[in-house]
């Protein structure tokens, strides 16, 4: 597995781990993996595409009490969720599949690195939009 590096974003066994049980395990599967770079409290990010078989993951640090409230939209349907790694664990407070769009609160309960993770498991090339806003 190859993690492409984007504004200096790493993956991290736990994430590893995470990925390839998302994907199924599959070899050769690629990922963009962008780091959270909150501007203000608002946060837009574009993914240029997600192509079959491989995933997108926005990632950074939230404190406990904060709220984000998120939306996306993409031209096929994507698997969604919303993780942080507590020590080894994975915790999904998020999770839709096969979705085109969603919206929704997340509640910071545990200061963590948050990340947002859709996986495209459909035969075409996506473009994703995502917004973020940081309270």
């Amino acid at each position: 597995m190859r993690a492409n590096r984007v504004r200096g974003a790493s993956l991290r066994w736990p994430a590893l781990l995470l990925t390839l049980a998302c994907s199924g395990g599959l070899p050769g599967v690629h990922a963009a993996v962008v780091d959270l770079a909150w501007d203000r409290s608002i946060h837009i990010e574009r993914i240029p595409s997600v192509t079959p078989g491989t995933f997108a993951e926005l990632c950074g640090p939230l404190s406990t009490g904060q709220e984000v409230h998120w939306s996306f939209e993409g031209g096929q349907a994507l698997d969604f969720n919303i993780h942080y790694h507590p020590g080894e664990q994975v915790v999904v407070p998020a999770r839709q599949a096969g979705a085109k769009k969603a919206a929704g609160r997340l509640d910071v309960v545990l200061a963590q690195d948050y990340c947002w993770m859709w996986s495209n498991k459909s035969d075409h090339q996506t473009d994703l939009r995502v917004a973020l806003r940081r309270q």
